[in-house]
Protein backbone atom coordinates (compact mmCIF):
# COMPACT_ATOMS: atom_id res chain seq x y z
CA UNK A 1 0.00 0.00 0.00
CA UNK A 2 1.52 3.20 -0.96
CA UNK A 3 2.65 6.15 1.47
CA UNK A 4 -0.93 8.22 2.26
CA UNK A 5 1.21 11.60 2.66
CA UNK A 6 -2.20 13.83 1.37
CA UNK A 7 -4.09 12.24 4.04
CA UNK A 8 -4.85 14.88 6.21
CA UNK A 9 -5.72 17.12 3.54
CA UNK A 10 -9.09 18.25 3.01
CA UNK A 11 -10.70 17.56 -0.54
CA UNK A 12 -11.00 21.31 -1.30
CA UNK A 13 -6.95 21.74 -0.52
CA UNK A 14 -6.19 17.81 -2.40
CA UNK A 15 -7.75 18.45 -5.61
CA UNK A 16 -5.78 21.81 -6.57
CA UNK A 17 -2.88 20.28 -4.86
CA UNK A 18 -2.63 17.37 -7.37
CA UNK A 19 -3.27 19.48 -10.13
CA UNK A 20 -0.32 21.39 -9.60
CA UNK A 21 1.18 18.65 -9.38
CA UNK A 22 0.60 17.16 -12.55
CA UNK A 23 0.83 20.20 -14.22
CA UNK A 24 4.82 20.45 -12.76
CA UNK A 25 5.41 16.95 -13.96
CA UNK A 26 3.78 17.88 -17.50
CA UNK A 27 5.98 21.34 -17.83
CA UNK A 28 9.47 18.92 -17.84
CA UNK A 29 11.27 21.03 -14.86
CA UNK A 30 10.62 21.11 -11.09
CA UNK A 31 9.43 24.71 -9.25
CA UNK A 32 11.00 27.85 -10.34
CA UNK A 33 13.23 29.45 -7.76
CA UNK A 34 14.92 32.17 -8.90
CA UNK A 35 15.46 33.59 -12.79
CA UNK A 36 18.64 34.97 -13.57
CA UNK A 37 20.15 36.97 -16.03
CA UNK A 38 23.52 36.02 -17.23
CA UNK A 39 25.82 36.53 -20.68
CA UNK A 40 23.87 33.65 -22.52
CA UNK A 41 20.26 34.57 -21.58
CA UNK A 42 18.32 33.70 -18.24
CA UNK A 43 19.61 30.74 -16.06
CA UNK A 44 16.46 29.25 -14.48
CA UNK A 45 17.22 27.78 -11.07
CA UNK A 46 14.70 25.03 -10.36
CA UNK A 47 13.68 23.25 -6.94
CA UNK A 48 15.44 20.34 -5.62
CA UNK A 49 13.18 17.84 -6.51
CA UNK A 50 13.61 15.05 -9.30
CA UNK A 51 10.53 13.96 -12.01
CA UNK A 52 10.81 10.73 -10.13
CA UNK A 53 9.87 12.45 -7.05
CA UNK A 54 6.97 14.74 -8.41
CA UNK A 55 5.19 11.59 -10.41
CA UNK A 56 5.50 9.51 -7.09
CA UNK A 57 4.13 12.47 -5.35
CA UNK A 58 1.32 12.66 -8.05
CA UNK A 59 0.10 9.00 -7.78
CA UNK A 60 0.21 9.51 -4.02
CA UNK A 61 -2.54 12.24 -4.77
CA UNK A 62 -4.34 10.61 -7.10
CA UNK A 63 -4.35 7.65 -4.92
CA UNK A 64 -5.47 9.59 -1.92
CA UNK A 65 -8.37 10.48 -4.50
CA UNK A 66 -9.60 7.29 -5.44
CA UNK A 67 -9.67 6.20 -1.69
CA UNK A 68 -12.13 9.28 -0.58
CA UNK A 69 -13.74 8.00 -3.64
CA UNK A 70 -14.29 4.60 -2.02
CA UNK A 71 -14.97 5.61 1.16
CA UNK A 72 -12.13 5.00 3.63
CA UNK A 73 -11.22 5.48 7.16
CA UNK A 74 -15.03 4.86 8.27
CA UNK A 75 -15.96 7.67 6.05
CA UNK A 76 -18.72 7.20 3.43
CA UNK A 77 -17.58 7.46 -0.71
CA UNK A 78 -16.84 10.89 -1.94
CA UNK A 79 -18.85 11.34 -5.01
CA UNK A 80 -16.45 13.87 -6.62
CA UNK A 81 -13.49 12.07 -5.82
CA UNK A 82 -15.18 9.02 -7.16
CA UNK A 83 -15.38 10.64 -10.79
CA UNK A 84 -12.17 12.19 -10.83
CA UNK A 85 -10.54 8.43 -9.99
CA UNK A 86 -12.69 5.49 -11.29
CA UNK A 87 -9.74 3.41 -10.73
CA UNK A 88 -6.37 2.30 -8.73
CA UNK A 89 -3.71 4.91 -10.28
CA UNK A 90 -1.44 1.96 -9.42
CA UNK A 91 -2.88 -0.89 -11.23
CA UNK A 92 -2.35 1.53 -14.80
CA UNK A 93 0.95 -0.03 -16.31
CA UNK A 94 2.75 1.97 -18.97
CA UNK A 95 4.15 -0.49 -21.44
CA UNK A 96 7.75 0.15 -23.28
CA UNK A 97 8.96 -2.36 -26.19
CA UNK A 98 12.79 -2.50 -26.52
CA UNK A 99 14.59 -4.32 -28.91
CA UNK A 100 17.17 -7.15 -28.40
CA UNK A 101 19.38 -6.32 -31.73
CA UNK A 102 19.17 -2.10 -31.33
CA UNK A 103 19.47 -0.59 -34.61
CA UNK A 104 16.81 -0.50 -37.91
CA UNK A 105 13.72 -1.76 -36.79
CA UNK A 106 13.18 -3.07 -40.17
CA UNK A 107 10.50 -0.48 -41.07
CA UNK A 108 13.20 1.69 -42.87
CA UNK A 109 13.62 3.71 -39.81
CA UNK A 110 16.04 4.26 -37.29
CA UNK A 111 15.30 4.16 -33.76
Amino acid sequence: MPERIFKYHTTAELVPAVRELGRSLASGSGPTNALKNSHTGFLKETGAVSQAQVKNYYLNGRYEIWLRGQGVDGNAADENCAKLEATNPYLEKVMTVRTVHGGWCGNGVSP
